[in-house]
């Protein structure tokens, strides 16, 4: 990985993206997680990962992944990596027959 690199981090509130957002703060790099919520207290990792590391190094954007906006533009314009791990949760759903063809 490059050194003090900016990633970019889709699904990073989630438990993969944790471990990932986490390791890359460990390693100095300035990381923006992407999220349909832009309220960091909402999620726990994120939210101690930040207090931990400070508000400069960690940044929690709101993101719709339907939408390409000027917003998005810029938060991806000059990063040096994107890492998209963002799904639907599997973890609180029904495996049905519907579901399964979705994924």
């Amino acid at each position: 990985l490059y050194c003090n690199m900016r990633a970019v981090v889709t699904g990073g509130s989630g438990f993969i993206g944790g471990y990932l957002v986490k390791l890359l703060l460990q390693e100095s790099h300035s990381v923006i997680v992407l999220s349909r919520s832009s309220d960091i207290q909402k999620h726990a990792t994120l939210y101690q990962l930040q207090k931990e590391f400070g508000d400069e190094q960690l940044k929690l954007c709101s993101w719709n992944p339907s939408e390409v906006t000027e917003d998005l533009i810029s938060i991806l314009d000059g990063c040096d990596a994107v890492f998209h791990l963002a799904g639907t949760s599997i973890f609180d759903k029904r495996w049905t027959n519907s579901f399964m063809k979705q994924l």
